[in-house]
């Protein structure tokens, strides 16, 4: 059972490290460290950050930021295709969001995904086969520097969800990708402001 997430931006509290993830980041490294050359607390034997699209993602301040006017996208395999991809907090850019089931294609823009898009005031969510798809949506009112807590996508089954601290907010179901195991962190269009803290994957 995952131990419970403290309601303001920094660790968790309680429990040992890790313990019953299958993926767990807090993102503790050296300011400027590339997503791709940091390794989590805990992931599967073999796992690590790859690069999908763009570069724009590192550690600040012991927390992952998003620079760049392009995709930034990286994910890592859970061995798992039914999971729950959750930040325990995530500050809002522009276009911020968690993958679940990513296929680790290079730039083939493939997997789930949920997006806050502050720009459309919007929650979105995708099944990408190729190109961004989207497949449900639910109006929001959305600025950057908000700080959300505890946000969350579930895939299981053809079954699709975010929330927000346990609250449903948009659901979708889809058949593509229904296998895949790769989780991933995506930014779009982000300056600096997008921030995610206290990732853990669970199986579902």
């Amino acid at each position: 059972m995952p131990y419970p997430v403290a309601a303001v931006r920094g660790r968790f509290a309680g429990g040992a490290a890790g313990a019953g993830y299958l993926v767990y980041d807090t993102f503790t490294d050296t300011n400027a460290t590339p997503l791709v050359s940091h390794t989590p607390d805990t992931a599967p034997v073999g796992s690590a950050w790859a690069w999908m699209f763009g570069t724009g993602l590192s550690i600040q301040s012991n927390s992952l930021d998003c620079t760049g006017g392009t995709p930034s996208w990286a994910n890592i395999d859970s061995g798992n295709a039914n999971v729950s991809v959750k930040a325990a907090t995530m500050i809002l850019g522009t276009y911020v969001g968690l993958v679940a089931r990513g296929t680790g294609d290079v730039a083939e823009n493939e997997g789930i995904m949920f997006h806050c898009q502050t720009t459309e005031d919007a929650y979105a969510l995708f099944a990408n086969q190729g190109a961004y798809t989207e497949i449900a949506s639910a109006a929001a009112t959305l600025t950057p520097g908000d700080v959300v807590t505890n946000a969350e996508l579930n895939v299981n089954g053809t079954a699709i969800e975010f929330l927000i601290d346990g609250v449903s907010k948009v659901s979708a179901t889809s058949s593509v990708w229904l296998t895949q195991t790769q989780i991933g962190i995506h930014g779009y269009n982000e300056n600096g402001t997008a921030d995610w803290d206290d990732l853990t994957v669970t199986a579902l």
